[in-house]
């Protein structure tokens, strides 16, 4: 009876140190945790916590001090006021600033001036109007600022106390002068004609 009892603790213990050992063979060694994790978060695409880009979200938040907003219709201070032709970027050759010649056409004493064109007066019709404006100056010709007529916008060229002499010659080289571009429409200037300069402006 002892000698079963004695074979049946032997036999315990042989069975509880093969136990141990085989747990002591299977279980992790240092690192392998960590290896299995890397491994499977590559196999996943899933970056690890230490080497995770900055997120779209990140990317596209504005900085503290942020961008200027850009120039659009919802933003007024980029538009052009179709009251004032010129914006806020006048320049002093685009009637911003009055030039001699629109100094001149207001001089009692120049009765007459040209009427070279006129445009409608809309905001499209304003842009046209200073396009040709700018035009005739870069010619040479003593064009004046566009003149609001209430649903027009008339275009003038040189003032003089007669119809004759510089006035004339300018009448004749309006009426040879093709559009401004990129259209360059011929006879833009066909039906230039003299006015008389209390017509259009009161002075």
């Amino acid at each position: 009876m002892l000698g079963c009892v004695v074979a049946a603790l032997v036999l315990g213990a042989a069975y509880w140190l093969g136990r141990q050992n085989a747990t002591v063979e299977a279980g992790p060694g240092p690192g392998d945790g960590a290896r299995d994790s890397v491994q499977e978060r590559a196999q996943s695409g899933t970056p690890s916590t230490s080497t995770r880009s900055p997120s779209a979200d990140a990317l596209s938040r504005p900085s503290d001090e942020g961008d200027p907003a850009p120039a659009t219709a919802s933003n007024p201070d980029s538009e052009q006021n179709p009251g004032d032709p010129l914006g806020e970027n006048r320049d002093a050759s685009a009637a911003g600033d009055l030039t001699a010649d629109d100094l001149r056409f207001f001089e009692k004493s120049n009765r007459f001036t040209v009427r070279a064109i006129y445009y409608g007066n809309t905001p499209r019709g304003w842009m046209r109007a200073l396009a040709t404006y700018r035009y005739l100056r870069d010619l040479g010709l003593p064009a004046v600022a566009p003149i609001d007529q209430g649903n027009e916008l008339v275009l003038c060229v040189g003032a003089e106390a007669t119809r004759e002499g510089r006035l004339s010659g300018f009448r004749s080289r309006l009426r040879a002068l093709p559009g401004p571009p990129p259209s360059s429409e011929t006879g833009a200037f066909a039906g230039a004609y003299f006015i008389n300069i209390d017509d259009l402006v009161d002075r």
